[in-house]
C-alpha cells in the first residue's frame, strides 16, 4: 500500500484536534495531505526546515538503514513489526 493511502487510513482514526508535527519531506506537505489534515478538524505544525535535533525520528534513520542493509529488507517489512506502536 503507497504511502499515501496509509496516511490516510490512519489519519481517518484521529480524533479532532490532533496536532501533527511535521518535518518537510515532500509526502507531509503536499496540498492533499494538508486539505485531509484540515478535513479532518485537525492541524499541522512544521518543524523549522532542518531541525534534526527537534524530530526524535532523525536519530533513528542510521540505525534503521544499517538493519535494512543486514538483513536485506525493504522498509515495509523493517517496520511491519513495528506498525502496532505508532502513536498518532
Amino acid at each position: 500500500m503507497p504511502g499515501w493511502a496509509r496516511s490516510q487510513d490512519l489519519l481517518a482514526q484521529t480524533a479532532a484536534g490532533t496536532v501533527f508535527v511535521m518535518d518537510h519531506a515532500s509526502l507531509d506537505k503536499g496540498h492533499e495531505m494538508l486539505e485531509a489534515i484540515s478535513a479532518n478538524q485537525c492541524l499541522a505544525e512544521f518543524l523549522p526546515a532542518y531541525s534534526p535535533d527537534l524530530n526524535r525520528m532523525e536519530h533513528k534513520w542510521a540505525p534503521a538503514k544499517a538493519i535494512r542493509r543486514q538483513y536485506r529488507c525493504g522498509v515495509d517489512k523493517l517496520f511491519s513489526k513495528h506498525s502496532q506502536y505508532v502513536v498518532l
